[in-house]
């Protein structure tokens, strides 16, 4: 996609916890991030390759493909804002 940095959320079908991590990212969009999700079993090939054994694991990469942030679990709303506000993807929360 023609964003600078990309935000992958690898899920799985029965994962409860991927459904707040969702919402969590969905209120996080921006045109500098895109957001994609890597769901088990239909990604299955993803999550072998990149070794994924749990969900929800949130990564972020910038477009040369290195991730600069990740979380295993469900991130805290500030963890997440504070991550892109740090990296200039989304402005800095007000005081």
């Amino acid at each position: 996609p023609e964003t600078d940095w990309i935000l992958v959320l690898f899920s799985s079908d029965s994962c409860e916890s991927c459904d707040k991590v969702r919402q969590l990212l969905k209120a996080q969009e921006t045109r500098l991030l895109h957001i994609q999700e890597v769901t088990f079993p239909k990604d299955n090939f993803l999550h072998q390759r990149y070794a994924i054994v749990s969900v929800p694991i949130v990564l972020l990469a910038g477009v040369d493909g290195v991730v600069v942030w990740s979380f295993a679990g469900t991130p805290h709303e500030n963890l997440l804002s504070d991550a892109l506000s740090a990296l200039e993807i989304i402005p800095p929360k007000n005081p």
